[in-house]
């Protein structure tokens, strides 16, 4: 199979211009349009798969499935490779492009990373995740491109939020606490905090956070083109705190939108979340977590094409039982679980003040945690204060009355929410409570830690002098 479009010359200019988008999408367009694509068949039998392999210069050294686009690239790759026949000749396996996401797709659990096109030593070769494939081809399906060939990618009848765009976006959290003002002049508080994740164009956004004007479009989004003017009824939207900060992709690494909003992310008493996704052309759509993954993916891969530097988006495989540290080094992750008798009189404070040094480098998301289940009808006279280090709340702190049949302690909780590195992306829980006895006079520590093991030793070695103040004794192990 021989094609008339120039690969090398599609592949250099979208180098050239710093993956200017009209270059990516011709250069990824082209390729979807081939009418197959062909593979270094290797194995026999039932067992014919595509030639896989890895290069440290390349995504990491992640393993890539060679791809080319016509048959003199892959018998040169061949050819250079020592992957040939005796004659010279190469076993070759064709994939219709109809279908050959979808199998490409299932490779992606045994750890292949992507798709390497034309990586001969003499073409100029480019490459894809393969978690990006489908949503690229829906992105040049809905923006009507068209081959120099006169072919068009089909629509899909999935395609994504009118909203989408292939423009590396900024992803921004915007956090308001707003009320509503009625004719009286009394404003009623919203209980809940509003959080909105939402990707806009890198345009909209300075200093760490969206600019003002943009930011008003944003709020016209959410309460209504004419929001400042008042409702029907003489009542008014009242914005009474806002917070943005840009979330960078390596706080995000490894999350699944998708599933986040059905733990991280589900509606509490205390938060709300929304998706909004804003295109080139200013508009803002609410998305679902599923529209807002393939948005986020897709603009992840435009900004690997003008920064190779900027670290790929993992697969699921990395994640299994591994956590990254702060010096981006992957370990394994671990939790630990200790229980014990303190000295009656003891308190959590120092041990925040211990291990909160560590921390000033991770960013808090989502709900706070707690290693005991406490049923809101048994706590009482509850005091609540949420901890802050330069990127936001990250600790929360509690200290109410607990009581269960008969019994009732005095109880302090130090709680982290979902806390990650601000640079590596690096994990890590905390968690500790105390419950002191009046009668019989006693007092238990229950504490967990979890994360890299090398960062929860780090942590154990920072609380050990207090564990020793306190007079810690570990309950027995059954």
């Amino acid at each position: 199979m021989q094609t008339t479009v120039d690969f090398d010359a599609l592949a250099k200019k979208a180098v050239a211009s710093d993956g200017f988008i009209d270059d990516l999408n011709n250069l990824f367009g082209e390729t979807l349009v081939l009418e197959k694509w062909l593979f270094i068949a290797r194995g026999g039998g039932d067992q014919i798969n595509p030639y896989v392999a890895a290069n440290a210069g390349k995504a990491d050294g992640k393993p890539m499935i060679r791809v080319f686009t016509d048959t003199n690239r892959l018998i040169r790759f061949a050819q250079e490779n020592n992957l040939t026949a005796p004659d010279g000749s190469a076993q070759m396996l064709e994939t219709p492009t109809s279908n050959v996401i979808e199998y490409l797709e299932r490779f992606v659990a045994d750890g292949v990373h992507g798709v390497w096109f034309n990586s001969d030593t003499i073409s100029e070769g480019y490459y894809i995740p393969i978690v990006q494939l489908k949503a690229i081809k829906e992105h040049l399906a809905k923006t009507g491109w068209q081959s120099v060939l006169g072919e068009n990618i089909p629509v899909q009848s999935h395609s994504l939020n009118p909203a989408t765009t292939a423009v590396p976006l900024a992803t921004v959290v915007l956090i308001i606490r707003d009320g509503l003002a009625l004719p009286s002049g009394y404003i009623k508080a919203t209980e809940y905090a509003c959080n909105f994740y939402c990707m806009v164009p890198h345009e909209w956004t300075e200093n760490n956070e969206v600019k003002p004007i943009y930011l008003e479009k944003l709020y016209e989004k959410i309460y209504g083109s004419n929001w400042k003017k008042g409702n029907s009824d003489g009542s008014t939207y009242v914005i009474e705190s806002s917070f943005s900060i840009i979330v960078t992709p390596e706080i995000m690494e490894g999350l699944n939108w998708t599933e986040a909003f059905t733990w991280i992310f589900s509606n509490t008493d205390k938060n709300h979340y929304w998706l909004f996704i804003a295109g080139e052309n200013g508009e803002i759509a609410k998305a679902t977590p599923e529209e807002f993954q393939k948005t986020y993916n897709l603009s992840r891969q435009m900004m690997l094409m003008k920064n190779p530097t900027v670290a790929p988006l993992p697969s699921k495989a990395e994640d299994y039982g591994l956590s990254k540290t702060p010096d981006g080094k992957v370990d394994q992750r671990i939790r630990i679980f200790r229980t014990g008798n303190v000295t009656p009189g003891a308190s959590l404070l120092p041990f925040f003040s211990a291990f909160a040094p560590l921390l000033t480098d991770y960013q808090g998301f989502g709900e706070f945690g707690q290693i005991l289940n406490f049923a809101p009808e048994s706590m009482t006279n509850v005091q609540e204060s949420v901890m802050q280090n330069q990127h936001g709340n990250y600790i929360r702190l509690r200290t109410f009355k607990y009581q269960k049949v008969a019994d009732v302690a005095d109880a302090m909780t130090i709680d982290s929410n979902q806390l990650r590195h601000v640079t590596t992306g690096a994990t890590l829980l905390v968690s500790f409570t105390l419950l002191t006895m009046s009668e019989p006079s006693s007092a238990a520590l229950y504490f967990s830690l979890e994360g890299g093991s090398s960062e929860v030793q780090n942590l154990l070695h920072a609380i050990a002098p207090v564990l020793e103040s306190c007079g810690f004794v570990e309950s027995e192990k059954k």
